[in-house]
């Protein structure tokens, strides 16, 4: 909020701790022109600067973390960031930086069409030559999970409501690498068409 009294102007802040202290954003790092804020179909916002992007969600909780992206934790190529895009059906942000293009796979997009089918990739998932299997076009704040053919339930994950897709690692709800089999994966929603599809898992 702000106010303007004998041509100054006092800005109010938004957010207050419970004591009424103003809740000051990252406040390490220097605005300049051509800084800006752009929101997603999430409605995350992404501040983006010339040290680096931040993304908040739901006001103050930050993605992935409260360090932000840069290049030395993400694809970033730099961390004087000018703008981003969203395309909203992959899951993309594309930023703008003095050095390229940068594209960023995020788990914030659209929620996909009922005639759209899961989707798996890498399928195969090859331990350990891949990280992570990125499971998608699935809805917002569905619950995932990852099962045996024969409906053993290996893992399962909670999706935010403003996340529509899951990053899997491989691993059971005990931490531990699953080894080579096919799996089951679903999506339950209480308003949305569940989802199921296969993954194949080869361990080396």
């Amino acid at each position: 909020m702000k106010s303007i009294n004998d041509n100054a102007i006092t800005l109010d802040p938004i957010l207050e701790y419970e004591d009424g202290t103003a809740i000051d954003f990252l406040s390490h790092v220097s605005y300049t022109k051509g800084n800006r804020i752009r929101v997603d179909s999430q409605n995350n916002k992404w501040i983006i600067t010339h040290q680096g992007v931040w993304v908040t969600q739901d006001g103050i909780n930050f993605w992935p973390s409260e360090e932000g992206l840069h290049p030395d934790n993400s694809g970033l190529l730099s961390d004087i960031v000018y703008d981003v895009a969203f395309d909203d059906d992959q899951g993309l942000a594309y930023l703008a930086t003095d050095k390229g293009i940068s594209i960023l796979q995020i788990p914030f997009s659209n929620n996909p069409s009922k005639k759209q089918s899961m989707y798996i990739s890498p399928n195969p998932f090859i331990i350990p030559d891949d990280e992570r299997v990125i499971i998608k076009n699935i809805p917002s704040g569905s619950i995932i999970k990852i099962m045996t053919i024969t409906g053993n339930l290996i893992k399962e994950i909670q999706l935010p409501s403003n996340e529509s897709q899951a990053v899997w690692d491989g691993t059971d709800e005990q931490g531990q690498q699953v080894g080579t089999a096919v799996f089951l994966i679903s999506a339950h929603h209480p308003s949305e068409r569940n989802k199921v599809s296969k993954i194949a898992v080869i361990r080396k």
